[in-house]
């Protein structure tokens, strides 16, 4: 039970307990697919990739996240973790670079459209916000100073399209999760920051 027994209750939408493909939507179903530290600890991330694929809309999006391996070892991950690595099979059983990641998502059929900064969970300790929203203020320096060339990523958040234009503008991608949601539903979205670095 993945809900722990509370399944939440929110209006005009469905809670599903089980499997993407246990759940058994029509194909092309979907406009936007949100997975979000998941295919890390799955035992085969291409099953739930195709499954994404398959219900997603042609024009439709993914916007996937996973932990970055560069940071869950050595000194990226004592200084962000403070801990000497951060591998924790078996509850993950996948670990990502960017070159893997991208790789993965391309394999699967996607067209990647872009890298996305995005802003860290708030944590309850005002002291842990303070650390994570500099963290993420510095990754924002970095990357505009440098001119795209410096742009660290301890998680990997994307956004890849399924047959999309190449010339096709992004969307703003806090509108269309906001339209996704429901129009006006209490579930918080994340604020986000487009880039497109050529350092793949």
């Amino acid at each position: 039970d993945i809900f722990g027994g509370c399944k939440p209750v929110i209006d005009d939408t469905t809670f599903y307990d089980g499997t993407l493909r246990d759940a058994k939507f029509t194909d092309c179903s979907f406009d936007i697919v949100v997975i979000r530290n998941i295919l890390e600890h799955l035992f085969n991330p291409n099953i739930e990739l195709e499954e994404i694929m398959r219900i997603l809309k042609p024009g439709g999006y993914l916007y996937t996240k996973v932990p970055n391996v560069e940071f869950e070892y050595g000194f990226r991950c004592r200084l962000l973790y403070r801990r000497n690595h951060h591998f924790e099979p078996p509850y993950h059983l996948n670990y990502f670079s960017q070159t893997s990641f991208y790789r993965l998502i391309t394999n699967a059929q996607f067209d990647f459209l872009t890298w996305i900064l995005e802003e860290p969970t708030r944590h309850r300790k005002w002291t842990k916000n303070l650390l994570r929203k500099t963290g993420y203020r510095f990754i924002q320096a970095s990357y505009l100073l440098s001119g795209g060339k410096m742009f660290p990523k301890p998680v990997l958040a994307c956004l890849t399209g399924k047959d999309r234009d190449e010339n096709a503008a992004l969307p703003d991608l806090i509108e269309l999760l906001d339209e996704d949601r429901g129009r006006g539903a209490e579930a918080p979205i994340w604020p986000v920051w487009h880039t497109t670095p050529n350092d793949l």
